[in-house]
């Protein structure tokens, strides 16, 4: 499942961004994902969107492209503190499940929580496998 050449899906909260990355043609998650560090100061920079919000967007598109998970998946993900590969393998699949119920809890959602022993044990091998490769 290549998902890293799916359109943006993001949150309500990130429309200026989605917007903006849209009107500079960057259409797709690998796209997001090639974005420099100097690129993303300057698309905030000119066009008054916050940074901190590109910077998220493009963890986000990071673990996509990487994991080949969906943008629900990633901000989970993110949101639950875990900010990069490297963390991410570095967990147990018990950590990484409790780190995302913790968020939930935060949350207040009600739900319980949304991956299981598998979901996690597999997007930790794959992190650990993104490594080994870079």
């Amino acid at each position: 499942m290549m998902l890293n050449n799916s359109s943006l899906e993001l949150p309500k909260n990130f429309n200026s961004e989605k917007q903006l990355l849209y009107k500079k043609a960057i259409y797709t998650w690998k796209e997001v994902d090639s974005l420099s560090e100097d690129q993303i100061n300057l698309l905030s920079i000119e066009n008054r969107v916050s940074k901190s919000n590109l910077i998220r967007i493009k963890g986000i598109a990071h673990l996509i492209c990487e994991l080949e998970i969906k943008s629900n998946e990633a901000s989970l993900i993110l949101h639950a503190g875990i900010s990069s590969l490297k963390a991410l393998a570095n967990l147990s699949p018990q950590d990484l499940i409790k780190k995302i119920g913790r968020l939930e809890r935060q949350l207040n959602t009600g739900r319980a929580t949304p991956i299981d022993h598998k979901t996690a044990t597999l997007w930790i091998n794959k992190a650990k496998k993104s490594q080994k490769e870079n």
